[in-house]
């Protein structure tokens, strides 16, 4: 099984979680949302002001106290993620991309989330109950404080004959829809493809080239016979010649444009648009590896700005 990795949760557009710019983030901030709005509810419920926070520090515009609350159920959130990322194939429909590089989710996808809410309400429930206990004083014989979320006090105040010991059962997480691995349709049970059309597709697709089993036995063939393509003499200096042309133009570029750019104005205005753009393509503009041009997609490495203009025009053309 192929692990899901959906990168770093810092947002190049913002430094920060918010205003994600991948789909896997921007569900979680979406979850997250839902997460918060059920927990300055439960706060309200018990008596507490979402505003007071206690290990969040107070700021204008944010319910503090539910931030605390969030935290003993945001790994609940991240592993329905993790599951959800895992089990479903998601597909065009289900996001788009704001003028500013934004990652949304639709409607339809957002139905379909907001469904884990009574979850969510139960988890972080008993947490606001639990704060609003450790902050009662404890005074002989004041009266139990309620448990509205959870109805914990119901429970405990039944006669004990007629109850049943039985062990807690498992917390669930709310239940992950497949879908369709080819076209993300729905399917029926545990099948993986929603028809026979898309399984034939599927298998299709899993199985190898000739070309690649032709490539690869032929590589594994060198590399016996002492002759490796890719660390032989003749691909070092191959390799050397290409740094040595690239950092000549380079030095070029700059001797004709003095005065270093700003990254920001690379960071803010060309770099949130390359998300939606392959690999491909921007290798094909700059001539750059298809792995470091994966890393100037992520955000983890700044081309030359001698590439600035090639990738605003591509960005632009979409």
């Amino acid at each position: 099984m192929v692990q899901p990795r959906n990168g770093s949760r810092t947002s190049p557009l913002t430094g920060g979680p918010r205003l994600a710019a991948n789909p896997a983030n921007a569900i979680l901030n979406y979850l997250y949302a839902l997460l918060e709005a059920e927990a300055a509810t439960a706060a309200r419920i018990v008596g507490l002001d979402p505003g007071l926070g206690l290990m969040h520090a107070d700021q204008r515009n944010r319910s503090s106290l539910a931030a605390d609350l969030m935290e003993p159920v945001r790994p609940l959130v991240d592993r329905y993620v993790l599951q959800l990322l895992v089990r479903r194939t998601f597909s065009t429909r289900d996001f788009f991309e704001t003028r500013a590089g934004v990652c949304r989710i639709t409607p339809d996808l957002a139905r379909e989330l907001a469904s884990s809410c009574s979850h969510w309400a139960r988890c972080v429930g008993e947490v606001a109950e639990n704060v609003a206990l450790a902050l009662t004083p404890d005074r002989v014989g004041m009266r139990r404080l309620p448990t509205p979320l959870s109805g914990r006090n119901r429970s405990a105040g039944r006669p004990s004959s007629r109850l049943q010991a039985r062990p807690d059962k498992p917390r669930h997480l709310p239940a992950v829809a497949r879908s369709c691995l080819v076209c993300g349709g729905a399917t029926k049970g545990m099948r993986r493809t929603c028809g026979e059309a898309c399984e034939a597709e599927r298998q299709a697709s899993a199985d190898p080239s000739p070309f690649l089993v032709a490539g690869v036995a032929k590589l594994v063939a060198l590399r016996l016979a002492g002759d490796d393509p890719a660390h032989s003499a003749t691909a070092r200096a191959k390799v050397g010649a290409t740094q040595s042309r690239r950092h000549r133009e380079e030095e070029a570029w700059d001797a004709a444009h003095p005065g270093r750019p700003d990254p920001t104005l690379y960071r803010e205005t060309i770099l949130p648009a390359l998300t939606s753009l392959s690999v491909s393509r921007i290798a094909r503009v700059t001539g750059l590896s298809l792995a470091y041009c994966a890393r100037i997609k992520r955000g983890e490495a700044v081309p030359h700005a001698r590439w600035w203009d090639a990738l605003g025009r591509l960005a632009r053309a979409g």
